[in-house]
């Protein structure tokens, strides 16, 4: 069959864009290898950061992805319809050092730039919303717009949705080979089964690599493993989720009781491109989380998992066409990027200008042949 676009990579940054491409009246298939959100998506807490974490304004085109998205995520329930446990019960940020309490105070003004309503908590107000986190943190900053998903539902949710506009989704499909032709678009092997596009987009996350390879397109991103922890039910603890200014801390409670912990703890390094936690990084990342709220101290520890995601040179994406492949996108958000909370203003921007029509954003900071991200990735920090 002949598409219009065919999506590599089933992770919420391509699922959000089909669902974009099929709203928008394309053709488009997306075909994944695994299992939906098996990959840099798998390897997410599911948190919508919003709140900056310096008292610098952000960039120009960040602070209107912040903006865009905040809305974005607000109109997800009409957009998807499924339940995938989006909640907008604010978000704490949290400082354990007298440091981390004036960085709190001195990001408050360029928040506010940004739209944002944040403030920071006294002790009694810090207690009622949330009376076990602990009383020797040195300061809290609330912010109402922040929530959070449950990436385990999400990436199936937009799934649906794109395929009630006319997408086909595939799963435990990989892509096994991308050839050119001679007059335009893309012959593309999908398991064994030939399909023609006029665009290929790679939304292949931390695998983009060896799928740009089958058409010649340069890496400009190498992936690296991050975990995920899960503990036990506990009674209710959390609405707001939590991160930390200073250390790498995320926490959210889902809704059967159990509690995600993240924020970017790398996992086993050793093995290149092995999905393997590291056992003192959960140890560290756990400590940390028992620290910030010690009620966790009685929470079994269910489940550690490692997921691939992608880090390129200058921390941004890798967005567009690479010079002299037209009609290949390279689709790719790194860590630290907050990629899980831009994926539906991103998709929707890409869709557009796929589709003919302005962005709606600019996508031009994160052209792939820019000279940040050309070059040996090999020093590429984690």
């Amino acid at each position: 069959m002949t598409w219009d676009v065919v999506v590599v990579g089933g992770g919420i940054l391509g699922l959000c864009l089909t669902r974009s491409l099929a709203a928008a009246g394309a053709s488009v298939l997306l075909a994944e290898r695994d299992m939906l959100g098996r990959g840099a998506s798998g390897a997410n807490a599911g948190s919508l950061h919003f709140q900056l974490r310096r008292q610098d304004t952000p960039l120009p085109f960040r602070a209107e992805l912040i903006r865009r998205s905040m809305a974005a995520w607000q109109a997800m329930p009409d957009t998807v319809s499924d339940d995938m446990e989006l909640h907008f019960h604010g978000g704490l940020m949290v400082g354990s050092t007298p440091d981390h309490a004036a960085a709190l105070h001195a990001k408050i003004p360029a928040d506010y730039e940004i739209g944002l309503s944040t403030r920071i908590l006294d002790a009694h107000e810090t207690a009622e919303l949330v009376p076990g986190l602990s009383r020797g943190l040195s300061g809290v900053a609330f912010c109402p717009e922040e929530g959070a998903v449950n990436p385990l539902l999400a990436g199936p949710a937009v799934a649906r949705a794109a395929e009630r506009l006319g997408a086909e989704v595939r799963t435990g499909a990989p892509v096994r080979a991308i050839e050119p032709l001679a007059g335009g678009g893309f012959r593309v092997d999908v398991d064994g089964t030939p399909e023609t596009a006029r665009v290929v987009v790679n939304a292949g996350g931390p695998y983009a690599v060896p799928i740009g390879a089958m058409v010649g397109a340069p890496a400009r991103h190498r992936p690296v493993s991050q975990m995920v922890s899960v503990l036990g039910r506990l009674p209710r603890l959390l609405l707001p989720m939590v991160q930390h200014i200073g250390a790498r801390l995320t926490m959210k409670q889902t809704g059967t009781g159990t509690v995600l912990v993240g924020g970017g703890w790398l996992g086993d390094q050793t093995v290149p491109e092995a999905t393997l936690p590291d056992t003192d990084a959960v140890t560290g990342n756990l400590a940390l989380a028992a620290e910030v709220l010690p009620p966790l101290l009685s929470a079994p520890l269910l489940r550690t998992w490692a997921g691939l995601i992608p880090v390129t040179p200058d921390n941004l994406p890798v967005i567009g066409e690479h010079t002299g492949l037209p009609g290949f996108v390279e689709y790719v958000v790194p860590r630290g990027y907050a990629g899980y909370t831009f994926a539906p203003v991103l998709g929707e921007g890409l869709a557009r200008q796929l589709t003919g029509q302005d962005p709606g954003i600019d996508l031009d900071p994160y052209d792939p042949n820019r000279p940040a991200v050309a070059g040996d990735l090999t020093a590429v920090q984690a």
